[in-house]
């Protein structure tokens, strides 16, 4: 699963969460995939997974791109 969700990374590098990644339409296509291996295991896999991306992608708008403070800053 996260193989699949993960592969345009290869010619999109960070960007890669515009494809395979969409929290609405995502749903369908994690149920299209979980029906053709038939295993239910794979839809909750790849919610959770386009959930931790999401997460990540607003914390790093929030928090600067995941750079740390110095100290003394």
């Amino acid at each position: 699963m996260h193989k699949y969700k993960d592969e345009p990374s290869k010619y999109l590098g960070v960007k890669h969460r515009i494809l395979r990644h969409d929290m609405q339409t995502g749903i369908w296509d994690n149920l299209l995939l979980a029906c053709a291996v038939r295993d239910p295991m794979v839809m909750i896999v790849g919610f959770l997974h386009d959930l931790q991306d999401l997460i990540s992608t607003e914390s790093k708008k929030l928090y600067g791109g995941g750079r740390r403070c110095r100290k003394g800053r």
